[in-house]
């Protein structure tokens, strides 16, 4: 809710840079959102607060060298299948289906060449290379200054249907101000930045994996 509005992005980014909100309870989506508002003072303290939200072709290619520099290390402990699976539900599995478990807002990823590393890296650093028409985000404006972003699932002479990655949102289309479609995947950038080397490690191990793996114990 906070992240819909630039004045109430501005007093959340202003309570990460203060100390009084993890930076870390900020996803990465809710990060591209922000900067989709297009206000300059949220996109000021996005960088200054919470990290780094542009796109950059050498920065990515940097970025999936060093992902599989470190999936390619020997000296750090073993991976982790089933913590990769934690890590696949706390984010993948809000949009994408594995084993037939999670939601169908992306592509079911249980057929995918999940094996290949290339293809796998290539997906997750920069999601928007590759990206069929069904799953471009469309953006929309409304008269009282919201902005909502997700697929578009339906639209009528009175309504559209937007699927963003918490529901299903109908705007009556007297209320839209503005509506484009987005060059840029649903799936943001960053994913992997709120885990730990190990994480990244285990969660890699698990989505290249073959089989279904149980939830660790608590």
């Amino acid at each position: 809710t906070l992240a819909a509005r630039a004045s109430s992005a501005v007093a959340l980014l202003n309570a990460i840079g203060e100390g009084r909100i993890p930076a870390s309870d900020l996803s990465a989506d809710l990060a591209r959102q922000m900067e989709l508002i297009g206000d300059a003072r949220v996109n000021t303290l996005l960088q200054e607060n919470w990290g780094q939200v542009r796109e950059s072709g050498a920065d990515k290619a940097a970025a999936m060298e060093e992902l599989k520099q470190l999936i390619a290390r020997t000296d750090l402990p073993k991976p982790d299948a089933g913590l990769g699976r934690t890590m696949f539900a706390k984010t993948c599995q809000r949009c994408h289906v594995l084993y037939g478990v999670g939601e169908n807002l992306g592509p079911d990823l249980t057929g995918s060449n999940r094996s290949n590393l290339d293809y796998l890296v290539e997906n997750i650093i920069d999601p928007s290379a590759v990206m069929a028409n069904e799953y471009r985000q469309s953006i929309f404006l409304t008269e009282d200054g919201q902005v909502i972003t997700g697929l578009l699932r339906g639209e009528t002479d009175n309504a559209v249907s937007v699927q963003t990655a918490e529901a299903l949102v109908v705007i009556p289309t007297d209320e839209i101000a503005q509506r484009r479609t987005s060059e840029l995947s649903m799936m943001p950038d960053n994913q992997l930045q709120q885990f730990s080397p190990h994480e990244i490690r285990s969660l890699i191990a698990y989505l290249r994996g073959r089989d279904q793996v149980p939830l660790p114990t608590p």
